[in-house]
């Protein structure tokens, strides 16, 4: 029986989401870089230039190792993250990227950042998409031990 994430986590109003499904950028990968830099992986969040996150929150999942391929499949929990504000222009980070958004990282479900894995099928090249029908079709892979460090 396969539980999906919509189930599993309990998100009273989903309107006020969206989720980021982190993915390979500029021969970068989002799990090296939660992995070794979590300043860094804050960073990734504030990453859109047509308003992407126009919601309060993001859900943050990232590409897993095993599927770098062209059409990812499973997906690490990354954090929630708060909207704080939005730039009408982006600034440049001290890191070198370009953000579009000031973003703090929340206390929902911490205990499942770096461990919550999903299975989700990303036929799309957006990056971004409403919570309500896609945590419907993550389903749980597995929660590991203890967060993922390589």
């Amino acid at each position: 029986m396969t539980t999906s994430l919509k189930k599993l986590l309990s998100i009273e109003n989903v309107e006020d989401y969206k989720v980021h499904l982190a993915i390979a950028s500029k021969g970068e990968y989002p799990l090296d870089v939660f992995v070794y830099n979590r300043n860094t992986w804050k960073v990734w969040q504030t990453h859109g230039t047509r308003n992407d996150y126009n919601k309060k929150y993001i859900f943050s999942l990232m590409q897993f190792k095993n599927a770098k391929e062209s059409q990812p499949t499973h997906w690490l929990f990354g954090g929630i993250f708060e909207v704080k504000d939005r730039f009408p222009d982006s600034v440049k980070s001290p890191s070198g990227y370009q953000e579009y958004y000031d973003v703090n990282l929340t206390d929902q479900w911490s205990d499942l950042i770096g461990r919550l894995k999903g299975c989700y099928h990303n036929n799309s090249p957006r990056a971004v998409r409403q919570v309500g029908a896609t945590l419907d079709q993550i389903t749980l892979l597995e929660i590991l031990p203890t967060p993922y460090t390589g």
